[in-house]
């Protein structure tokens, strides 16, 4: 993993973002390099596993045989996450002062060095383990998270 590790935070330099994730397609999340504000990192990889799930039920549905990246712009930040190889998703959280282009050309040009090194841990390790039921994780998270904006909001 430490060779993983390595290569994000490479991508962080080269693209001026400011945090990268890899999170296994369960949920769960496997490296954290950067900075980030956010506190519940593991409701964000859940939340994000649910995305990529939902985002392949699309593809499928529009008759596509996938959909690798997906982008979500905020107000003043954002995320960029791309399959890896179908056991993991590179995400990248970056702010305006970072290129959406170069964050793509990057990440699309690294995700091929994170295969092969994915596909060597795979077969030295056991995998780590799973969030048993990610439906009800997600849901749970999505709930704390709009009761918190309710109660910001209100007060």
């Amino acid at each position: 993993m430490q060779k993983i590790r390595v290569v994000i935070v490479e991508i962080l330099r080269e693209s001026g973002a400011k945090c990268g994730l890899l999170i296994d397609v369960g949920g769960y999340p496997l490296v954290r390099k950067g900075f980030t504000l956010i506190r519940d990192i593991e409701a964000l990889c859940a939340l994000i596993a649910a995305s990529r799930a939902t985002t392949r039920e699309i593809a499928r549905i529009l008759g596509q045989d996938e959909i690798s990246v997906v982008y979500h712009q905020g107000a003043g930040d954002h995320i960029h996450s791309i399959d890896i190889a179908d056991q993991a998703i590179l995400t990248i959280l970056f702010d305006d002062r970072a290129d959406l282009d170069r964050i793509r050309e990057v990440t699309r040009r690294r995700a091929v060095e994170l295969e092969d090194l994915l596909a060597g841990a795979r077969d030295k390790s056991e995998p780590p383990p799973r969030i048993e039921n990610l439906k009800s994780f997600a849901d749970k998270a999505l709930d704390e998270l709009l009761q918190d904006k309710e109660e910001s909001a209100a007060g």
